[in-house]
C-alpha cells in the first residue's frame, strides 16, 4: 500500500494473508525501491488493440533497496551487495568499503588477524578509512 499523510509518503508491506483468501498463512513479502530498465508504455490505445504486459516492476533491475520483516538488502541487478540482518544485528557489505569519506585511501590494519598487516589496498574486500597514515603495529594490535 502507498500511504500519504502530513509526515510524508509511506510504502507499507505486511506478511498478512490476503483478505479474500481461503489460505490463512502469512507470506514473506518485500518492499522495493528500484531503478529499472523498461519499455515506454504507449499512451494511446486503439480500439481492439492488444497491449502486452507493461512489466511495471521493470524488465531488468539496475539498482534496488529491498526490505522484508527481517532484512534490508542493497542489490545491483540480482546480486546482493550489502544487507542488514535484524536477528544477527549486523551489517554486511560486499565490495570495496570507504569509511569517513568517499576518498578514503588508507587500508585498515588487521587482515585475517595478522599483526601489522593491512587489508587489501583496493577492490573487493578492501576497507579504507579517511585518517592519517596509520603507524607501525603496536602490542595493542594483538590484544583481543
Amino acid at each position: 500500500m502507498l500511504f500519504h499523510n502530513d509526515d510524508g509518503s509511506h510504502l507499507v508491506v505486511t506478511n498478512n494473508p490476503p483478505e479474500q483468501s481461503q489460505d490463512n498463512k502469512d507470506k514473506e513479502r518485500y518492499a522495493s525501491i528500484r531503478h529499472v530498465k523498461k519499455k515506454k508504455q504507449p499512451r494511446e490505445i486503439k480500439q481492439g488493440q492488444k497491449i502486452d504486459d507493461p512489466k511495471h516492476a521493470g524488465e531488468t533491475i539496475n539498482l534496488e533497496i529491498r526490505a522484508t520483516s527481517t532484512r534490508i538488502e542493497f542489490r545491483a541487478g540480482d546480486t546482493v551487495v550489502g544487507y542488514y540482518d535484524k536477528a544477527g544485528k549486523k551489517w554486511v557489505f560486499i565490495g570495496e568499503i570507504h569509511l569517513g569519506s568517499e576518498d578514503a585511501a588508507h587500508p585498515v590494519y588487521g587482515k585475517n588477524g595478522s599483526v601489522g598487516m593491512t587489508s587489501v589496498a583496493s577492490g573487493d574486500g578492501a576497507v579504507l578509512i579517511k585518517a592519517p597514515q596509520p603507524g607501525p603495529p603496536t602490542s595493542l594490535d594483538t590484544a583481543p
